[in-house]
């Protein structure tokens, strides 16, 4: 299964409790019925490097990070994921009657798992932090108040929603990945965001008198694990 509703619905619960998210109504067994929040608007990708959503969203995802901590297994998860969705395509190509890497537009699963093998060995190697992490921080993700009704500090409030495909990992993942999602879903990679922009916001993630040597390590942190996003997805 991609979602585990049970798994969510406690990772949301601690979400709200901090803020986070929208306000459940009621829950059923595939689903759940959330307030609908009318006075705001998802965010576009064009808007992901200026106010309010910057410096907003850095301070989202660290307090995802620092607030939320579901009782499940604690180690990173990302790769045991994908592996698990590479053992899952090799199931169905071989159950089509097909066979790795072979006929018109087929793909090479065994060069993909030496991908996974390597990316892997490189990201925990130097023993990053590991958090709870959102795993999909995207402008639609992030919805951004339009009418007076909830307009807080600087006259916009930004919220973060749908925690479905978060897990225990490795926090850089969650920034790399944000940053490759600036480039949207037909990734105009024009829209990256630039060196200067990703130190401005590990150094906003971290908190104002961050050392430098901080938010250098951070901000390779992130590009490292902006490789592991793109493999993921």
């Amino acid at each position: 299964k991609f979602v585990e509703r049970e798994f969510e619905a406690e990772v949301l619960a601690q979400a709200r409790a901090v803020g986070l998210g929208a306000p459940i109504l009621a829950s059923f067994a595939n689903g759940r019925f959330e307030l609908f929040l009318s006075a705001a608007r998802t965010a576009a990708c064009e808007d992901m490097d200026r106010p309010p959503l910057f410096p907003a969203v850095p301070r989202l995802m660290r307090l995802v990070h620092e607030h939320v901590r579901p009782d499940v297994n604690r180690e990173p998860q990302q790769f045991v994921t994908t592996r698990r969705w590479l053992r899952e395509c090799v199931e169905l190509v071989e159950a089509a009657g097909g066979r790795e890497g072979a006929g018109d537009g087929g793909h090479d699963f065994r060069a993909w798992q030496a991908e996974v093998d390597w990316l892997e060995a490189l990201c925990t190697r130097e023993g990053f932090p590991v958090v709870f992490c959102h795993n999909d921080i995207h402008s639609l993700n992030v919805m951004v108040w339009v009418e007076e009704e909830g307009v807080e500090e600087g006259g916009t409030r930004v919220q973060l929603i749908d925690f479905e495909y978060g897990s225990y990992g490795h926090r850089g993942f969650d920034l790399g990945n944000h940053f490759n999602e600036y480039c949207g879903f037909d990734c105009r990679e024009e829209l990256y965001p630039s060196k200067e922009l990703r130190r401005n916001f590990c150094a906003c993630y971290l908190g104002a008198g961050a050392p430098a040597e901080e938010v250098e390590r951070l901000l390779r942190e992130a590009e490292v694990f902006s490789l592991a996003s793109h493999l993921f997805w």
